[in-house]
């Protein structure tokens, strides 16, 4: 019995497993936050908060910030209304087309007022980067 007991108590210690650690994600979102205005020149570096937006707003922007940047990509930006259907998919930006290391990046889409004005509800927008699901965030028009 205490052969049984030894044998169990060391077995665990005598498995392994071979286990397969992930690289680090090309492509890490810091924020991605909507705001009413964009101003140039701000400190975007520093992490941002999503503002109310209003239905009189001349304009939403979704902005988002990109760590460690490799290489090219391509994002874009799709608005859902309070339904889920499309409005607005942005064209496609490209950055970092110089293929050079970036700390980060900041970028961001507009979509007018025309676009959302007199639809209330929650809205989405979602980023993809090279065609692939980036983030998404939601904010309310009252």
């Amino acid at each position: 019995m205490i052969r049984l007991c030894l044998f169990v108590v060391l077995l665990p210690g005598c498995v392994s497993f071979r286990g397969h650690v992930p690289d680090e994600p090309e492509i890490v979102v810091d924020y991605l936050a909507v705001v009413r205005s964009i101003v140039r020149g701000a400190p975007y570096a520093d992490p941002v908060a999503s503002e109310a937006i209003h239905a009189d707003d001349p304009a939403v922007y979704a902005l988002v910030k990109v760590v460690n940047v490799a290489g090219p990509l391509r994002l874009q930006w799709s608005w859902y209304n309070p339904e889920k259907k499309l409005v607005k998919r942005s064209n496609a930006v490209e950055v970092n087309s110089r293929k050079k290391f970036l700390e980060y990046f900041v970028a961001w889409d507009m979509l007018p007022r025309s676009l959302f004005a007199g639809v209330k509800g929650k809205w989405v927008v979602a980023v993809a980067a090279d065609r692939k699901f980036l983030g998404r965030t939601e904010f309310d028009i009252p």
